[in-house]
Order: structure tokens, then sequence, then C-alpha cells
């Protein structure tokens, strides 16, 4: 399959913007979360004891659920990218190592996984996510007791 210049530009800047959400929400960075989702994006982490929202309602929801993690690293691989024009379909392998405070100052690090089932969208000349979906959920390592 060749692949035309614009079609290697748009992988380039989905990589790009993949990358940009796993550093957002690593670094609690809200406005750069925001930039990342089209005005009436879907992001649904019910899998693994989210919520389905929108993004404003989504980073409430991750500012407390993210409160007793100390270090998050969102590590994306293996992108399944379908181009069709102005949208694309992902699917996007993430392992994620989290650092738990624990009771007394301990920590604890689990690890979780997902595949995120994403639609996106070219929006005002960039892309950016209309709907995020986590699916094939797995863990290890979680303290007994602990949810999102």
């Amino acid at each position: 399959m060749t692949l035309t210049a614009q079609e290697i530009s748009d992988r380039i800047e989905i990589d790009q913007l993949l990358a940009r959400y796993c550093y957002a929400v690593d670094d609690r960075d809200w406005e750069s979360y925001r930039t990342i989702f089209t005005e009436d994006a879907i992001i649904d982490d019910a899998v693994t004891g989210g919520i389905r929202s929108g993004v404003e309602e989504h980073i409430v929801y991750l500012k407390r659920a993210l409160k007793r993690i100390r270090v998050s690293q969102h590590t994306i691989s293996t992108i399944l990218l379908d181009l069709e024009g102005d949208s694309a379909r992902a699917m996007v392998q993430c392992i994620c190592p989290m650092v738990v405070e624990m009771p007394g100052r301990a920590t604890q690090t689990m690890l979780l996984g997902v595949r995120y089932r994403d639609r996106l969208v070219r929006d005002g000349g960039a892309w950016r996510i209309n709907e995020l979906v986590e699916a094939n959920f797995w863990h290890l390592n979680v303290p007994q007791g602990f949810s999102f």
C-alpha cells in the first residue's frame, strides 16, 4: 500500500494527538486535554470504573479519580489506524503503571492495560478525538478496595 503525502501527514498528526492525550492525563494538564477533543466528544471509560461523558464532565471525574495517583505513565503502542478523508478510526493499546498513595505515606504500583477505540475527525484543520472508548481492560497489583 502506497501512502500519499497527505496520508503520511495525517498519520503523524494523529500519532502526536494520541501522545498529547497521554501526556495531558499524566500531567493533569486539563487545558491541553480540552484541545485534544471536539466540542461534542464522548469519553467512555466505564470499563475501568469510570463514566461516559463529555469533556468537561470527564475532567471533573478525572480530578477526583486520580486524587490517590501520585504518578501515572500512559504508554501507547500497536496503533491501528484507518483513515477516510477527514475522519479516522484508531485502535490503540495502552499499558499504564500507576503509583497509588496508600495509608501511612506508603505507595503501591499497579499496572493497567486497555485498548482505546477512537473516532477522530479533522476539525478546523487539526485532528481531534470525537469519541474515545476504553475496552479490553486488564489489571495487575491493584490495591485491595481501590477504585477510581
